[in-house]
C-alpha cells in the first residue's frame, strides 16, 4: 500500500486565511490540519504583511513547518480572474499558444488588467455539429493581471514557502463542488455554487463534462460584510442570480438542478431557505470538512463554519487526479 500524498491548500482571502491540510493516494481522503484567522487590524503594513502574519498564526497554532505541508497550492481571487468556456478549431498545443493572444482579446476582460497573465486548458472534443463540420474542441481560457498572480508569492515567500500550484478561485470551488456534491445532483443538468464573499459574491455553474460559467457582483456598499450585509443585499443578489440562470439555460440548454452556497455569507440564518423561496430551487450550504476533518487538528474550532473552507479544500484536492 502506497503512503498517502500530504498536500496543503491555502486561501488567502480579502480578510482572513483558511488552511487545510490533507492526505489522499491520490485523491483527498483525509483532512488532517484546518486553520482560519482573520486578518490582524491592529497589524500595520500592507495586504500582502498582514496576510502572511495570518498565515504564521495559523502555522505556529497548528505546529506546521515547511516539511510537513507538502506541496501546497494558492488561488488568485476570482475576482480578479476572467474565465471563458469557448469552443475553437481542433488546434494543437503549439497552435492554441500562438491564437491565445487573439482568443483572449475576443472572450476574456484582459483590457482590464495590468500586464494580464493568459494561460489556458483543452477540456476536451466540442459536440459535433449538425451540419457534420470540422472537429472542433473546448477550451477553457483563463487570465488574471500579473500582480495578482505575484501576491500570493509575495505572501509566502516571506515564510520561507513556495507554492507548485498557483489556480484561479473559482476552479478550486468548482473542484471543492465536484468532489463534495452527492452524485445525484451532478449526473443530470447542472449545478451552481454561489460564493458569498465579504466583498463579492460570485457565481459558478457548471456540469462534470463542463459548460461552465462564472460571474460576480460586488457586496452592496464599500464597507459591506460577507456575513451581516447579505440579508440586505438579497434581494441584487437573487435578481442576478436569476438573470445569470436564464443566460445559462439559453446558451447551453440545460436546467439548473441544485444550488450550493458558501463563504462567510452562507452561515446567514435562513440565507438557504431564502434563496430557495425566491430561485424555486433546493439550495444548502457546502461544507467540504464533513466526514473528512472529523479528526482533524483545528476541525472543532471551525466545525459550524465548513463553508468558508470551500477555496482552500478545492486547492487541496490539486492532486486528486485527472478530473481536476
Amino acid at each position: 500500500m502506497r503512503p498517502r500524498k500530504v498536500r496543503t491548500g491555502i486561501d488567502l482571502g480579502t480578510g482572513s486565511v483558511k488552511l487545510v491540510r490533507g492526505e489522499g493516494n491520490p485523491a483527498l481522503e483525509r483532512i488532517s490540519h484546518v486553520g482560519l484567522e482573520d486578518w490582524d487590524p491592529r497589524e500595520t503594513g500592507s495586504d500582502v504583511v498582514r496576510a502572511r502574519g495570518a498565515l504564521r498564526r495559523i502555522l505556529d497554532r497548528l505546529g506546521l513547518t515547511k516539511s510537513r505541508l507538502g506541496p501546497i497550492a494558492v488561488a488568485v481571487s476570482g475576482e480578479e480572474a476572467s474565465l471563458r468556456e469557448v469552443v475553437l478549431p481542433s488546434l494543437t498545443d503549439a497552435e492554441l499558444r500562438q491564437a491565445l493572444p487573439f482568443e483572449a482579446q475576443k472572450h476574456l476582460s484582459v483590457e482590464e488588467m495590468a500586464s494580464p497573465i493568459i494561460g489556458f486548458q483543452v477540456l476536451g472534443t466540442a459536440p459535433a455539429a449538425e451540419d457534420g463540420g470540422p472537429r472542433q474542441i473546448r477550451v477553457l481560457l483563463a487570465a488574471t493581471a500579473r500582480a495578482r498572480r505575484e501576491f500570493p508569492l509575495e505572501v509566502l515567500a516571506g515564510l520561507g514557502l513556495e507554492p507548485q500550484v498557483i489556480d484561479l478561485e473559482p476552479l478550486a470551488g468548482l473542484n471543492a463542488l465536484l468532489a463534495t456534491a452527492p452524485s445525484e445532483h451532478t449526473q443530470v443538468g447542472a449545478i451552481a455554487l454561489l460564493d458569498l464573499g465579504a466583498r463579492w459574491s460570485q457565481l459558478h455553474i457548471t456540469q462534470r463534462e463542463g459548460k461552465l460559467l462564472t460571474r460576480q457582483i460586488r457586496a452592496a456598499g464599500e464597507e459591506a460584510d460577507g456575513v451581516e450585509r447579505v440579508p440586505e443585499s438579497l434581494q441584487r443578489l437573487t435578481r442576478w442570480t436569476r438573470e445569470t440562470f436564464t443566460f445559462y439555460r439559453s446558451k447551453h440548454r440545460e436546467e439548473i438542478v441544485r444550488v450550493f452556497v458558501c463563504g462567510g455569507g452562507a452561515l446567514v440564518p435562513n440565507i438557504c431557505d431564502s434563496l430557495a423561496d425566491v430561485l424555486n430551487l433546493p439550495v444548502s450550504i457546502l461544507d467540504p470538512l464533513d466526514r473528512l476533518a472529523e479528526s482533524a487538528r483545528g476541525a472543532e474550532e471551525h466545525k459550524a463554519g465548513g463553508a468558508r473552507f470551500v477555496t482552500a479544500c478545492g486547492l487541496c484536492r490539486w492532486w486528486d487526479g485527472p478530473n481536476v
